[in-house]
């Protein structure tokens, strides 16, 4: 079988992660309603193929059967449970943490979260965090320990409930764009934009088009957060069946819990193998390279907590770490200064996105690794100068600029 594996085969094994990137595109971008593609777990080749083989015969029987009854809307058949991509069922919720672990843990990320929260405000990072998960997974949980540890004023909790008689004269879509924070906030959400595919889907409020159709249309919307340089993370909070109804019983014996729970939620219970297919399908349709999916492991409240602690802090320190790159990694600048009203013509529309503050920034030559960024309000043209004029003086990595000074400080030195 060596005539099958070519040249160009072993660069892509090389490259495997970059491929995955372009595959992932190519199936968000070409997944529909009418023609879903169908995701084959190849590692075992007599299960890959006993799969294709029903699949298709499922789709040929239900296309005959369209074919014989043309005034009905034909309708996609169901993926035999052997077959079905079960996300869920491969999650290992006995992970746990004891309290005195989770008490240390917290502590820390906390106070690792309180400052990257005010380097995101400074650098203008847009953040939203999504929430769904199973009633009583944790959600409000985890969201009220990220809470604790941030600026009140820098932040915006937004539960969602049903829609009222505004947002409902509106695409669906339309009353969670108004919530998305302006550069440099965060937005939780506890609930999220995907009730169209799951209550909406199970309850029978959409239409079995519309939320089908709803899957590309919340991808395209989630590209364009993350396209305009925001930070999306989606939690699902999980936890099994078992302990969901302990849970339940709980909220009901504690006084201080009682609101907690409702008779909509045991009803929900009842449903819960259908709630699961949904969130399977949603997983696998909406989890994206730039916006995936984060399963958290819910059995243990301390556990999932400091999961979800440690993915926020984790994620938003590796897109401060690139922020300044992003911007300097196609330009061979030294130095750049801005000031309040002024933009350098070169690069505008990226300075203009990017930052708000007068800010200074010193790069090495290939304007990759950032030697000193200093924003917030300065004198003037004279206190930017003599500013950089001392960094040089004291930094032999950058001497080769050593004629900044001679020139208007709000030119780009090159």
């Amino acid at each position: 079988t060596r005539w099958r594996v070519c040249k160009q085969e072993k660069e892509n094994n090389k490259n495997y992660a970059e491929c995955l990137k372009k595959q992932d595109s190519i199936l968000v971008h070409t997944d529909i309603a009418e023609s879903p593609w169908v995701i084959v777990e190849g590692t075992d080749k007599l299960y890959a193929a006993c799969k294709i083989v029903s699949t298709l015969v499922s789709r040929m029987e239900e296309a005959l059967q369209a074919s014989r009854t043309p005034q009905e809307t034909p309708k996609l058949p169901e993926t035999e449970e052997c077959f079905r991509n079960g996300v869920l069922h491969g999650i290992d919720l006995s992970k746990s943490m004891t309290k005195e672990e989770y008490q240390v843990e917290k502590k820390k990320l906390q106070k690792k979260l309180r400052s990257l929260h005010n380097q995101m405000y400074l650098k203008r990072l847009p953040v939203v965090l999504a929430f769904e998960g199973w009633d009583a997974g944790g959600k409000g949980g985890a969201i009220k320990r990220l809470t604790q540890a941030m600026d009140p004023r820098g932040y915006e909790v937004v539960p969602t409930a049903s829609p009222n008689d505004v947002e409902k004269a509106h695409h669906y879509l339309w009353r969670f764009w108004e919530k998305f924070p302006k550069a440099g906030h965060m937005a939780i959400f506890d609930r999220t934009w995907y009730g169209r595919v799951l209550v909406e889907r199970v309850e029978g409020f959409a239409t079995e088009s519309e939320w089908k159709r709803a899957y590309r249309e919340i991808n395209d919307m989630e590209e364009q957060i993350t396209n305009a340089g925001g930070i999306l993370l989606k939690f699902w909070m999980h936890i099994d069946k078992d302990e969901q109804e302990r849970r339940f019983h709980e909220r009901e014996q504690i006084p201080e819990k009682q609101w907690k729970i409702t008779d909509e939620d045991w009803r929900n219970r009842a449903r819960w193998d259908d709630y699961e297919k949904a969130v399977d399908e949603m997983i696998l349709r909406t989890s994206t390279e730039s916006a995936p999916w984060i399963v958290v492991e819910g059995n243990s409240k301390y556990y999932a907590r400091i999961k979800v602690l440690k993915t926020v802090v984790d994620a938003i320190e590796q897109k401060l770490k690139d922020f300044i790159p992003t911007i300097f990694n196609k330009y061979r600048y030294i130095v750049f200064i801005m000031a309040t009203g002024i933009v350098v013509r070169t690069i505008a529309p990226l300075i203009q996105s990017k930052f708000q503050d007068p800010a200074v920034i010193v790069t090495d030559e290939k304007g990759k690794n950032v030697i000193s960024l200093l924003s917030g309000h300065m004198g003037g043209a004279n206190e930017m100068t003599l500013y950089i004029s001392n960094l040089i003086n004291s930094n032999p990595v950058i001497t080769t600029a050593t004629d900044v000074n001679k020139k208007s400080s709000l030119d780009m030195i090159a």
